[in-house]
């Protein structure tokens, strides 16, 4: 049998349409209810290069400029870092210095978690010496391959979960706040919920299966090319469409 999950992984970010300016600003949890505490240490963007093609793969010069949004999430006592891909020019010294104000050094980080296998989602694995990198189904660390179950609770009230999609290696987390449940996820790329069809996604019927299951679940939504944001569709089905406040 054929592992798809396998094949190489080195490949471009796919990209949307709306863009996203980063920023430095936070976002916290109360700390003394002993839940999950959130940083967003960076915010992402997706945005054309004018004159050039947007979409990748559509020619052989395409370009785009894009970054991930960059987070921290603390819980019982342990630190995991999100997707630290792809910032601006002079921006990740900023995030490590971000980091040291809080009092966390690069080796006091715990685990590093990446949504998906895309470049602008790892670019900056290597930044955290002593931590073990977790995406949609393993744990590694130096030679050491682990395996972990779907819904993997990675830390107290932070679980891991399959969001196969947009590729077959996406996953999601869910991490219990004050606020109530956030979903950080790939499944949007934006705050406005876009782009609605994936257009460089291996399977939209997984990505919708997926997105309805758990944003149901969700406060709080936090796209990782975006912020953190109320999920407007807590207790009503979302329509498809992107969201207009």
């Amino acid at each position: 049998m054929k592992l798809n999950y396998l094949r190489p992984v080195l490949l471009i970010a796919a990209l949307g349409i709306s863009a996203c300016a980063e920023t430095s600003r936070s976002f916290h949890t109360n700390v003394t209810s002993g839940k999950a505490k959130i940083t967003l240490l960076y915010k992402g963007h997706v945005q054309p290069v004018e004159g050039k093609t947007f979409l990748p793969w559509s020619t052989h010069d395409g370009v785009r400029s894009l970054s991930t949004s960059v987070f921290l999430i603390e819980s019982g006592g342990k630190i995991l870092i999100g997707d630290p891909g792809e910032v601006r020019k002079g921006e990740w010294p900023k995030i490590m210095d971000k980091l040291a104000d809080i009092g966390i050094s690069p080796e006091d980080v715990d685990y590093v978690w990446i949504d998906h296998h895309h470049p602008d989602h790892t670019m900056h694995l290597g930044a955290f010496p002593n931590a073990p990198v977790v995406d949609f189904w393993s744990i590694y660390k130096d030679e050491i391959w682990s395996d972990h179950p779907d819904n993997f609770e990675i830390l107290p009230g932070v679980t891991v979960v399959r969001t196969p999609g947009h590729t077959e290696e996406d996953s999601s987390l869910l991490v219990d706040t004050d606020e109530g449940v956030m979903l950080i996820t790939h499944m949007w790329w934006h705050n406005d919920l876009t782009p609605v069809v994936d257009p460089v996604g291996e399977d939209q019927a997984s990505l919708d299966k997926y997105r309805k299951a758990l944003l149901r679940k969700a406060d709080l939504l936090f796209p990782t090319h975006g912020e953190i944001m109320k999920n407007p569709f807590k207790n009503t089905e979302w329509d498809g469409k992107p969201y207009k406040p």
